[in-house]
């Protein structure tokens, strides 16, 4: 699903022969961690409105929540736990990021597995107190852009929600759970085969049963959501009535679009 794009995750591991976690009095357990929050598009750093939220996911309470200041945000993370990161600003999308302290355990050569940022620089004090930088870039929201939700098929002439259908559309539930101020448009699109208004027909039930399904399934409002069946009127290329395509060009055709219509 290309709307995705915007939870994209990079993952870095940081051996331990670069901050060595050895057993000694003088090491800390304690990693102090410099949080870094840019634009993904401009490189500008972002502050004020943007906070970041840490979770210790291994005792399941929260730790702390802050407001990014000068483009940086600072927490600590302890050996032997692992924590969720959430990173929100107004007209972004939000950003997750996971600290594993306990990733040593399965594999020795590793100090701290990071996911969903990137490594920028490691450091140690002379008392050994160990620092690490890391940047979260964030993707901000653009306001009726339609994204190609792929993978998102049905049968033939059918709206029924297939299994690989549901697992596309979970995706969506997860961004508009993590994203609770945006409101989307969810298109559905027909190939030109077929009976034009038949077509329209079926894209609308199509469009209507992903609703309920993203409804019913991750619990979100229903306003937050509109439906168009659009059928055969808004073809990507050439394939208009009468014109014969290969199949990879009707497919092209055959797609559901997904667009942020607003943020609350």
């Amino acid at each position: 699903m290309r709307i995705l794009i915007f939870l994209s995750i990079l993952s870095f591991s940081i051996q331990a022969q670069d901050i060595s976690l050895e057993d000694s009095q003088k090491k800390s357990n304690v990693l102090k961690v410099s949080l870094k929050v840019r634009d993904s598009q401009t490189g500008q750093f972002l502050d004020d409105s943007t906070w970041v939220r840490i979770i210790n996911l291994t005792r399941g309470d929260l730790i702390d929540s802050a407001k990014v200041d000068g483009g940086y945000a600072t927490f600590s993370v302890e050996r032997g736990y692992k924590y969720g990161i959430s990173v929100k600003r107004r007209q972004y999308f939000m950003e997750k990021i996971s600290f594993d302290m306990m990733c040593n355990l399965e594999d020795p050569t590793k100090t701290i597995c990071l996911t969903g940022a990137m490594l920028d620089g490691m450091s140690e004090d002379e008392d050994g107190t160990r620092y690490i930088e890391s940047g979260v870039p964030m993707k901000k929201i653009v306001i009726n852009y339609a994204y190609n939700a792929e993978n998102l098929y049905y049968d033939t002439g059918k709206a029924a929600i297939r299994p690989d259908a549901a697992r596309e559309l979970d995706k969506l539930v997860r961004l508009l759970i993590d994203n609770p101020e945006i409101e989307i448009e969810l298109s559905s699109h027909t190939d030109a085969r077929g009976n034009d208004e038949s077509n329209l027909e079926l894209s609308q039930r199509r469009a209507d049963a992903a609703i309920n399904y993203i409804a019913e399934i991750g619990r979100i409002d229903k306003d937050r959501i509109v439906g168009i069946g659009y059928g055969e009127t808004k073809p990507v290329n050439h394939c208009y009535n009468g014109v014969r395509c290969s199949e990879s060009e009707y497919q092209k055709n055959r797609r559901t679009e997904v667009k942020i219509t607003r943020v609350r």
